[in-house]
């Protein structure tokens, strides 16, 4: 689904065996996040892809033999200096991992620990963050299994701990919470941000998932009663006494050439067929010469596109060798094999 997907093509998936490929291509089952021989990047999460045996066969010549002489790996000339560019310290995140489903000897689960279905089925301290696909949980590596929960840190992250009083135990919803859809669902002091996409909340971190409304404290964004200080009446010279001429050890960067995620209509229209990083398609014949239709069933990220686009949508991209989720079960029939 959707049919017009299949067979599906080199580094292409959801595939279930190997009849779901073009001819020559088979059926990369995976158990996780296993790299798939002759495709770019880890794809989503126990997804399978078609892929060429042929590129991933070994190499029929044997390698050289061992040197008779060691070699020295001590250099003639060492580094004194310490290095301008220090090795980052290691991430505090945890991997997300599945513990258990509805109790049992690992409950309350700890930070990064699933399934959890409400927040009283995490450690002291954790709250169970909701998801609908393999949205990034706070303080948490990985997209985990789609669809489950974790338990994580709230800190002032924007934090999904319900929707629509489900669970009920998690509403009212508490500071930089959501997904609330009026004043109602937040605790006393806190009103609904109702968001038409990535707003920024104040006063709370990150940005959470899109076009999700969480409760803040509109008393933290209150403007300052205090006004400034009167300007001087000296004026103040901006130019350095001693201005840098070598050009920076570290310019800035190129723009990215990743465009945004965006919906131009859902089922045909004057839009379609759709450019890159334009959704909602259904079908690869949706998407312009050369674009793939990218189905999603959560916010996967899309092959050369920025954001998260709206969960579930699916969006046209440029395959390459990117691996690339074109439908699942013959579905469209269109992509397989």
């Amino acid at each position: 689904n959707p049919s017009s997907s299949f067979p599906l093509g080199l580094c292409e998936g959801d595939c279930d065996n190997d009849g779901d490929c073009a001819d020559g291509l088979v059926c990369f089952e995976r158990s996780g996040m296993d790299v798939v021989p002759g495709c770019a990047g880890l794809g989503v999460y126990g997804k399978d892809y078609c892929y060429d045996p042929n590129l991933s066969s070994p190499t029929s010549s044997s390698t050289s033999p061992p040197t008779s002489t060691p070699i020295n790996l001590i250099s003639s000339s060492p580094t004194y200096q310490p290095s301008k560019s220090p090795t980052k310290a290691p991430s505090s995140d945890l991997p997300l991992v599945i513990m258990g489903d509805n109790g049992g000897d690992n409950f309350p689960l700890g930070r990064c620990e699933g399934d959890c279905d409400s927040h009283d089925q995490c450690q002291s301290g954790l709250l169970c963050y909701q998801r609908g696909g393999t949205e990034s949980v706070p303080g948490c590596d990985g997209t985990g299994v789609s669809g489950k929960d974790y338990c994580a840190e709230k800190n002032n992250n924007l934090f999904i701990s319900g929707n629509n009083d489900n669970p009920s135990s998690s509403f009212p919803l508490g500071l930089c919470e959501g997904d609330c859809d009026n004043d109602g669902d937040c605790a006393d002091g806190l009103v609904c941000f109702e968001r038409s996409g990535m707003d920024v909340v104040p006063g709370c971190a990150g940005l959470g998932v899109y076009g999700k409304d969480y409760c803040y404290d509109p008393n933290l964004s209150s403007p300052t009663s205090s006004s400034t200080s009167p300007p001087t009446s000296t004026p103040i010279n901006l130019i350095s006494s001693s201005p840098t001429y070598q050009p920076s050890k570290s310019p800035t960067k190129a723009p990215s050439s990743d465009l945004p995620l965006v919906i131009m209509g859902d089922n045909g229209g004057d839009n379609f067929p759709l450019g890159r990083c334009e959704g909602d398609c259904d079908s690869h014949d949706q998407c312009q010469s050369g674009l793939l239709c990218y189905q999603r069933g959560g916010t996967e990220s899309v092959p050369g596109c920025d954001g998260t686009g709206v969960s579930g949508k699916d969006y046209c991209a440029e395959k390459n060798n990117n691996l690339f989720i074109s439908g699942n079960n013959d579905n469209p029939s269109s992509s397989f094999p």
